[in-house]
């Protein structure tokens, strides 16, 4: 062949984000669906984040529609934070918002763990990515003030500091804390400091936040082969403190590309770091509020721990803490109810009262879709779509089935 300098077979290009989504058990896969929170019903649908981060670039094809109020307090004084807008210069916040929220555009590709939720665009870091704690801190006392305006509920923390704080005492540390308190879900990113132990930074550190060290997905849906990246800080805490408290997936996460403010794009950028974990956990925290937006802050923070997929050394460990963030049985947790797969006939649940079983259909609206008959006594449930709740058990649908 004149002319041609090279064949080489092409390498087939993967969608990271989409993987990455899969692997939390939030989006369907050929592995775990059925078994996942999207088919149950949950998408994060009208949960309000604040990012607090470069600013986000909205405007994107894949975050459209997201903004509902925004805040720019990445100047040196207070006396230049005002409510706006924020533009993404660095690109950082973009591609943080993307990993929670995006619609993945047209084609649905790169969709975010939680694509139904909302955005509260709060710029704390400056056009090169880099501030000073003080701009962090008023961003997060500017959300505490306004979190019932805008129905905020989650905080997420793309962002760690430099200052010595292996006790979770320092300034942002309190003020992550302080978010807490004030009923906010606050979750940080653990920093890329490692390999070494006790290389956490702050706010991450803070006791009351969710600590999110980064895990490499080996570009499979496959969970099993998740390990801890080589550059993701370490614990433990201060005095032996358990932290970090999760991990998530975090390398070569395909996300939203920023552009110059006014020009809408469907441009996308792979980032790695443990500020790409985060709000993979930030979009599954939105998923459980959507299932259950009666949980506090605390019992979040602890139905995420009980339902992680143990990694590493039994229980919790100072690489992954106490494991995988888990969004199906994370969201089954918050529903307090019991996801089975099922391959007999329902007969066998026969201690479950035909008054119990309508009214337990009746009620739940994960049902919706659904064609119940009564002939003969027999009630027949034609599924329309794929999850049938009956009390607190939710089956699986297999094949048309018959309750006696």
């Amino acid at each position: 062949m004149p002319h041609v300098v090279m064949v080489e077979t092409q390498p087939e290009i993967h969608p990271l984000l989409d993987t990455s989504t899969k692997s939390v058990r939030a989006r369907g896969s050929s592995l775990y669906s059925p078994n996942t929170a999207w088919e149950v019903g949950y998408t994060g649908k009208d949960i309000v984040v604040a990012v607090l981060d470069t600013g986000v670039d909205d405007e994107h094809e894949f975050l459209k529609g997201k903004f509902i109020a925004g805040f720019d307090c990445s100047g040196p004084a207070p006396g230049s934070d005002r409510e706006i807008n924020p533009d993404d210069l660095d690109g950082h916040g973009t591609h943080v918002t993307s990993i929670i929220m995006s619609t993945g555009g047209p084609d649905e590709t790169y969709k975010g763990v939680a694509p139904d939720a909302k955005l509260v665009d709060v710029k704390v870091l400056g056009d090169v990515g880099k501030s000073f704690s003080g701009q962090l801190i008023r961003g997060i006392e500017w959300v505490i003030e306004n979190k019932d305006k805008y129905n905020i509920t989650i905080i997420n923390l793309s962002v760690g500091s430099d200052i010595e704080d292996p006790d979770g005492t320092s300034a942002p540390s309190q003020a992550a804390n302080m978010a807490v308190e004030n009923g906010l879900i606050v979750i940080a990113a653990a920093g890329n400091k490692g390999p070494g132990t006790q290389t956490l930074t702050a706010p991450s550190v803070a006791e009351k936040a969710i600590c999110v060290t980064a895990l490499d997905d080996m570009n499979t849906i496959n969970r099993v082969d998740d390990i801890i990246t080589s550059y993701s800080s370490r614990g433990p805490g201060g005095n032996g403190a358990k932290k970090p408290d999760i991990a998530a997936p975090g390398n070569n996460i395909i996300g939203a590309r920023a552009v110059i403010a006014g020009n809408a794009s469907n441009e996308i950028i792979m980032m790695s770091g443990t500020s790409m974990a985060t709000p993979h956990v930030t979009g599954v925290v939105a998923l459980i509020l959507q299932a259950n937006p009666n949980l506090s802050p605390s019992e979040v923070k602890q139905n995420l721990l009980n339902t992680a997929e143990d990694k590493g050394e039994t229980g919790w460990d100072v690489d992954y803490g106490w494991g995988e963030v888990e969004a199906y049985k994370a969201v089954a947790s918050a529903l307090n109810v019991d996801f089975r797969d099922f391959d007999e006939p329902l007969s066998t649940q026969s201690l479950l009262s035909l008054e119990k079983i309508v009214n337990g259909l009746i009620s739940q609206l994960l049902i919706t879709g659904y064609e119940i008959l009564m002939p003969g006594g027999i009630i027949t449930i034609i599924a329309v779509t794929t999850v049938v709740v009956i009390d607190t058990l939710v089956y699986r649908k297999k094949d048309e089935f018959t309750i006696p």
